[in-house]
């Protein structure tokens, strides 16, 4: 009898196992560690907001660098009676891993990151749909909605996606001529790139106003989910790539004239991310003001950079890890926030103060990976 049992958990554990070996995290730790509340009613579970701004460094991180005052952004949340994190680090140096990490509330296994970039990128961007936070609160009852581009297969989404080629590219590279073009091409690439960037206006034209149209798409998203009565509480999570780069909005957030936008030198950047940022600031204040005055008062609100500015090295290198984070708490109970904060803990604190899950919360660190993506700069 009880190998009989022993027999079933272990082919039922494999079967779990081969379900989700596509996930660069299948563990589900933090979801197996949470207590359940099964009779806590819906009428009590909040709608809870995960807004992440790509690259949006922390107040602190910007005054320093380059002596500019992001103040205005913190004050407003401030006054709408957020807790700004002033000394937010962001877990790790690539989208797919911060984000990776903030949902399933964990760190990734170290034997998991050190892995082939397209594989471990298509890992990643499917455990953004498929972790800790996500399984918890569909038990739970609630609806969910992801107006993200980075996963691959995502229902909720039909913009364009951060990095279209890999899905080509993930059966290239798995041929010879695939494994030829991706350990040598790389140096015809780069001067094929620097020839379109002299030529090509036409796709540079293209690239910025479908950029602006995934921008209000996912604004549009985002307003037309809120409703003060619904009959399941629902959980979003919405990701600008704004103010990371391509620098291509002004301060006011219209698209500067093309040219102005297919290079930048090194020195140029830091303003023109900066006019980015205003940009975000004001997309942030106009999502937080639709959202309390529209949406259900009982509602979570999460505003998050998944890392800081990364094209910068030297004395400045620590904005790589430098992220924006803020919290609204329609209790307006922060006692288990603090100043350092990381991602990673962000959704243990929402279950234990919402859902009593008693989630022990992690020791907060940044650890770099030396990948370079599609699309990416290291």
């Amino acid at each position: 009898m009880f190998i009989g049992y022993e027999l079933f958990n272990s082919i039922t554990n494999f079967l779990a196992y081969k379900k989700n070996e596509h996930l660069l995290d299948n563990r589900f730790s933090a979801y197996y560690q949470a207590e359940k509340n099964i009779k806590q009613p819906d009428t009590t579970k909040p709608d809870i907001y995960f807004l992440v701004f790509d690259a949006l460094p922390s107040t602190a991180a910007m005054q320093e660098a380059w002596n500019f005052n992001n103040n205005t952004l913190d004050s407003f949340l401030q006054n709408e009676n957020f807790y700004v994190v002033p000394r937010s680090k962001s877990n790790y140096n690539l989208t797919v891993l911060s984000v990776s990490s903030s949902l399933n509330m964990d760190y990734t296994p170290p034997v998991d990151l050190y892995q082939d970039e397209t594989k471990m990128y298509f890992k990643a961007s499917a455990s953004l749909l498929n972790n800790s936070i996500l399984r918890y609160l569909k038990e739970s009852g609630y609806d969910t909605k992801q107006y993200q581009p980075v996963s691959f297969v995502n229902k909720d989404w039909n913009g364009d996606l951060f990095f279209p080629d890999m899905l080509y590219m993930n059966y290239f590279y798995q041929t010879l001529p695939g494994r030829v073009y991706r350990d040598l091409g790389w140096n015809f690439s780069q001067l094929k790139t620097k020839f379109i960037k002299k030529q090509d206006f036409a796709s540079y034209e293209k690239r910025n106003n479908d950029h602006r149209n995934d921008l209000l798409q996912t604004t549009l998203l985002i307003k037309n989910s809120c409703a003060m009565n619904k009959p399941k509480p629902q959980f979003v999570y919405a990701h600008y790539q704004l103010p990371h780069d391509p620098y291509i909005y002004d301060s006011s957030g219209n698209l500067k004239p093309v040219e102005k936008t297919i290079t930048y030198k090194e020195e140029e950047q830091p303003a023109a991310f900066i006019e980015q940022v205003k940009f975000a600031n004001k997309i942030i204040q106009q999502l937080v003001t639709h959202i309390k005055q529209t949406n259900k008062p009982n509602t979570v609100i999460i505003i998050e950079g998944d890392h800081g500015f990364r094209n910068i090295y030297g004395k400045k290198g620590y904005m790589i890890y430098d992220n924006f984070s803020a919290f609204y708490f329609p209790d307006r109970n922060y006692k288990d926030l603090y100043p350092t904060i990381s991602p990673v803990n962000s959704f243990r604190v929402v279950l234990n103060n919402f859902f009593e899950t008693k989630l022990p919360l992690l020791k907060d660190s940044s650890i770099f990976i030396p990948y370079t993506l599609p699309g990416e700069k290291e």
